[in-house]
C-alpha cells in the first residue's frame, strides 16, 4: 500500500507545499475561470483559515509560470490553449500581505509598505526614482509599476488580508489615519490600470462599498458569486475523492465505518455557502478543521479555538500599583465617538504642545482615570497641564498618583447622557459632572455630535471651577467658548463625513495665534501631499532644464571643435573692422 502524503495542516505556501509532497486538492479550475473573467479587478472575502494565503501564493506561481508546481493539474492540462495569462511570459508579481506590516499607527504601516515595495526594486532590478526625501508608499508604488511596465510588462498585484490593519485596530484613535492611508494606497491601482495585468485583494470582512474602497470602485467582488463558492474549501466530491484514504485512522480511534466517520465530518466541518442558491452537494468544508481532524484523529472544534476570545481586544496590558487590574475594559461607543473624540483629542494635544513646550504634558482619549482598585472614569479626553519629568507614556493615570486632569471632555452617547450632564445620581460614579466637580477638574465640557440628549438640543457646553469649588457654565462669546485652561476658544465648525456617509457637526479649536482651527490630521496630510507634489513637478523642471543645459553645453563644444578646424579661436574677442577716417 502507498504511503499517504502528508496533509497541508496550516501550510499557506504553494512552492513549500509542493516540495514537502503534501496532498494537494486541485482548485486550479476555478482559478482559471477568475483569471479569465470579465474583470481584471477581484475581491474575495472568506472567513479565516480558509485558504486565502495560499490561494493569494497560487496565483503569485501561476503568474511566474512555474509549471513545476502544477503538473497533473486542470490549469496545466489546459496549458497549449490557454491565455497569455499563463505560461508563455511570466508576469512580474507584487504581492502584499497586510498581516505582515505593523499597523499600530498610520506611520508604522507606511514604512513598512514603502520598505516592501523599495525591495521589489532590488528584486526585479528596477531602476529606482530620485530620492524625494519623502518615504511615503503611496508616493514610491506608481514608480514601481510603471519600471516594471517599461521593463517586464504589466504586473499583477496581489494584496492578501487587505482588512488585516483596520480588524485589529477597532479602538485605536490612529484608526481613521490608517483608513486614509489605505484608501490612497488601494486607490492608485485604479490609476494605474495601463500598467496592470491583474488585481487580487482578499480579507475576512467586505469593505467594499465603504471609503477604503472609494478610490478602487471598480472591483468585481465574487465573494458571493456561485461560480466561485468552491474556490476555498472542499466539496463534497473533492471529500470523497481525495480525502478518504486519510478516514481510516480516524476510523479506527472512533470505532466507526466509513460511512459513520465521514457523516460525523460532514455534520461537524460541512454547510458553508457563500451564495444563494448553491445546491446542498456544492456545499464546502471548512479546510483547517477538516484536515486538523483527519491528521490528530479527534472530532474537535479546531477552527473555533484558533481566533481570538473576543471581537473588541481588549486595551494593552498595563502596571498599575497597589492591585490595580492588568487589563481594563473596551471603552468607546460607534464610529462618530471614535472620529469626535479622535478629532478634540488632536486639537488638545497640539494646543498643550503650543502653549507649553516646555512642560510635560499629557492628553489621554478613551483611557481609565482611575480613583482606587477597581473605581475608574473615563473621559473621553482629558488632559495634563503638567506631569513630572519623569512620567513617562502611561496606558492609565490615577488620582492619587497623577492628580486630577485640568481638563475632561465628555461626548454623549445614548446609554449614558444623563449621567454625562449631571442628571444621574451622585453616587459614586452616577453622576460624571459631580465626579468631576469632587475630583477638582477645573474644567469639564460636554460635546453631543449625534444629537443624543434628550432634555434639551444644545451640541456644546462647558462648566469650570470656581473659587468655591461649583461648577459655573461657562457662556458662549461672539460663538466661541473659551478655555481657559487651553488659553483658546472652541467653537462649531463644518459637518464631518464620515467613511460610511453619516455627518456630524465638529468642534474646532481656535489657534489664537493665526485665528483659525487647528488642522485636521488629514488636511495636513493634503497640505503635505500637495507640498510633495509641488516638490515633484519642480524637481522635474529642474530636471527637464539641467538636461537641456547640457545639451546647449554639448553644441557649445562641437561648435568650438568646428572653429577650431577653421583655425578660429572661439575664445578671442571679435575684431572690429576700421572706422573709416572722414576726408
Amino acid at each position: 500500500m502507498n504511503a499517504l502524503q502528508p496533509l497541508p495542516v496550516g501550510t499557506s505556501d504553494c512552492a513549500e507545499l509542493r516540495a514537502r509532497n503534501e496532498l494537494y486538492i486541485d482548485k486550479t479550475a476555478p482559478m482559471a475561470a477568475l483569471l479569465d473573467g470579465p474583470s481584471k479587478y477581484c475581491f474575495l472575502a472568506r472567513p479565516r483559515r480558509f485558504g486565502k494565503s495560499l490561494l493569494v501564493s497560487t496565483l503569485e506561481a501561476l503568474f511566474q509560470g512555474r509549471t513545476d508546481l502544477f503538473q497533473g493539474t486542470h490549469v496545466c492540462d489546459r496549458a497549449p490553449r490557454s491565455p497569455n495569462w499563463l505560461w508563455p511570459a511570466p508576469t512580474p508579481v507584487i504581492r502584499l500581505n497586510m498581516n505582515e506590516f505593523d499597523a499600530e499607527d498610520a506611520a508604522m504601516l507606511n514604512a513598512g509598505l514603502y520598505d516592501r515595495i523599495d525591495a521589489y526594486f532590488d528584486h526585479f532590478q528596477a531602476p529606482r526614482p530620485r530620492a524625494s526625501g519623502a518615504r511615503r508608499a503611496a508616493t514610491l508604488f506608481p514608480y514601481l509599476l510603471s519600471a516594471l511596465a517599461a521593463q517586464a510588462g504589466k504586473a499583477a498585484v496581489l494584496i492578501d488580508e487587505y482588512d488585516h490593519p483596520l480588524l485589529h485596530n477597532p479602538d485605536n484613535p490612529e484608526l481613521p489615519r490608517i483608513q486614509t492611508l489605505l484608501a490612497r494606497f488601494y486607490g492608485l491601482l485604479k490609476s494605474r490600470d495601463a500598467q496592470l495585468r491583474f488585481v487580487f485583494l482578499t480579507g475576512i470582512t467586505r469593505f467594499a462599498r465603504t471609503s477604503i474602497f472609494s478610490g478602487l470602485n471598480n472591483l468585481l467582488d465574487i465573494s458571493h458569486d456561485p461560480a466561485f463558492n468552491g474556490l476555498l474549501g472542499f466539496t463534497e466530491q473533492e471529500v470523497s475523492q481525495c480525502l478518504t484514504p486519510y478516514m481510516a485512522g480516524l476510523m479506527d480511534a472512533h470505532r466507526h465505518s466509513l460511512s459513520s466517520a465521514a457523516v460525523q465530518l460532514r455534520e461537524r466541518y460541512n454547510g458553508y455557502r457563500f451564495a444563494p442558491g448553491v445546491p446542498d452537494d456544492l456545499r464546502v468544508y471548512n479546510p483547517f478543521s477538516l484536515l486538523t481532524c483527519l491528521q490528530t484523529k479527534v472530532l474537535d472544534n479546531y477552527w473555533a479555538e484558533t481566533g481570538v476570545p473576543s471581537a473588541r481586544p481588549m486595551h494593552p496590558s498595563v502596571v498599575c500599583p497597589d492591585g490595580y487590574p492588568d487589563e481594563v475594559p473596551p471603552l468607546g461607543a460607534g464610529l462618530i465617538h471614535a472620529y469626535a473624540g479622535m478629532f478634540l483629542h488632536d486639537f488638545v494635544r497640539s494646543r498643550l504642545a503650543t502653549l507649553h513646550p516646555e512642560r510635560r504634558t499629557a492628553t489621554a482619549f478613551d483611557v481609565p482615570l482611575y480613583r482606587g482598585p477597581h473605581n475608574y472614569v473615563a473621559p473621553a479626553v482629558y488632559a495634563y497641564l503638567r506631569l513630572p519629568p519623569e512620567r513617562g507614556d502611561a496606558a492609565t493615570y490615577h488620582i492619587d498618583y497623577d492628580g486630577p486632569p485640568d481638563l475632561a471632555i465628555e461626548i454623549i452617547s445614548v446609554a449614558t447622557w444623563r449621567k454625562d450632564i449631571g442628571l444621574g445620581r451622585h453616587t459614586e460614579l452616577k453622576d460624571k459632572k459631580e465626579c468631576y466637580r469632587q475630583i477638582g477638574v477645573t474644567e469639564y465640557w460636554i460635546y453631543d455630535p449625534e444629537g443624543r440628549r434628550k432634555d434639551k438640543t444644545c451640541l456644546f457646553e462647558g462648566f469650570r471651577l470656581d473659587e468655591y469649588g461649583r461648577y459655573r457654565p461657562i457662556a458662549p462669546e461672539s460663538g466661541q467658548w473659551m478655555s481657559t485652561v487651553l488659553q483658546a476658544g472652541w467653537s462649531v465648525g463644518a459637518r464631518y463625513t464620515l467613511p460610511d456617509g453619516r455627518r456630524f457637526p465638529l468642534m474646532r479649536l481656535i489657534c489664537p495665534d493665526t485665528g483659525g482651527h487647528y488642522p485636521l490630521h488629514e488636511e495636513t496630510e493634503a497640505k503635505l501631499h500637495k507640498a510633495e507634489s509641488t516638490l515633484h513637478e519642480t524637481q522635474a523642471a529642474l530636471h527637464e532644464t539641467q538636461d537641456k543645459l547640457a545639451a546647449s553645453e554639448a553644441e557649445a563644444s562641437r561648435l568650438r571643435a568646428l572653429l577650431a578646424m577653421h583655425g578660429i579661436d572661439a575664445d578671442a574677442p571679435p575684431s572690429l573692422p576700421a572706422r573709416a577716417e572722414n576726408t
